[in-house]
């Protein structure tokens, strides 16, 4: 059995977004698993690194800060992508093509990609996109971002929270999230709303809980995200664009929250699943 290297732009305790708290619950089944070796910032990768851990299993999250020069060297590994968007585009947004294919001159990373163990995606719409454009056989989808018992566990607790308030919209400087257009939207409405933010994940969670709605837009299809399962467990309505919302497209978007918590632990024990055929590889 491999142990595995978690390859990663930034981790939790470095940047709380919702990739990185998704990477930070898989780093930590791992952990539990005994699968964990160690977990790495891009930028501090090597040559030598990579060489001297060809009996390790690379998991690669974000790699924006990646030496890109030294992909040929994967090859000598087994590795796989743990996906958050769309990194086959140097904008990582396919948004402007018809139906989120891009022209084949616009795919990059392409040989990256396809030489992976797996392509791992969060979403049935994620793992279409990235078929529509890659072709490859080694795209799976584990239904949504895992979510630990605790998350779970406040998530159904802040459901029962008096919903007192009616309109929340997320203050972010995130261009894809479209604050200002989201704001612009509200007003035209006369929407009474607030903007809300916290830098503390389970603290911002109590705060959306107290309100009726959720005002979400965003400038690429989300691959989950997290906002959107934590407002449907909290009882919060989520007004978006649901073409653009991945997991509003899975099996389990239209249960009520206690079935939904049920699919969760279901989603994670599947993931733990397909990691240990990973280091057993398979």
């Amino acid at each position: 059995m491999k142990k595995i290297i978690f390859i990663a732009d930034f981790f939790a305790d470095q940047f709380l977004g919702g990739a990185e708290i998704n990477d930070d619950t898989l780093i930590k089944m791992l952990a539990s698993q005994g699968l964990l070796h160690s977990k790495i910032n891009c930028n501090m990768v090597t040559k030598q690194f990579i060489t001297e851990n060809t009996d390790k299993l690379f998991v690669i999250s974000n790699f924006a800060s990646l030496n890109m020069n030294l992909t040929p060297f994967f090859a000598l590994t087994d590795y796989v992508f743990y996906e958050h968007d769309y990194k086959f585009l140097k904008s990582r947004n396919p948004i402007e093509y018809p139906n989120f294919k891009a022209p084949r001159e616009k795919i990059i990373n392409y040989n990256f990609y396809k030489n992976a163990k797996a392509i791992i995606c969060l979403s049935e719409m994620h793992r279409e996109i990235f078929f529509k454009n890659l072709g490859t056989s080694n795209i799976i989808n584990i239904n949504c971002s895992l979510f630990d018992d605790d998350k779970i566990k406040l998530l159904l607790t802040l459901r029962k929270e008096k919903k007192s308030k009616e309109y929340a919209v997320i203050k972010t400087n995130n261009p894809t999230k479209k604050m200002l257009d989201t704001i612009a939207w509200c007003e035209k409405r006369n929407l009474n709303f607030d903007l809300i933010s916290h830098h503390d994940n389970n603290e911002f969670l109590k705060i959306l809980s107290k309100y009726k709605n959720l005002v979400f837009m965003t400038g690429h299809p989300e691959p989950t995200p997290r906002i959107a399962v934590e407002a449907k467990m909290m009882g919060v309505k989520l007004i978006a664009n649901k073409k653009l919302i991945g997991v509003a497209h899975e099996y389990w978007w239209n249960q009520n929250p206690d079935q939904i918590s049920r699919e969760l632990v279901k989603i994670r024990e599947k993931t733990l699943k397909i990691f240990h055929e990973l280091t057993n590889g398979k």
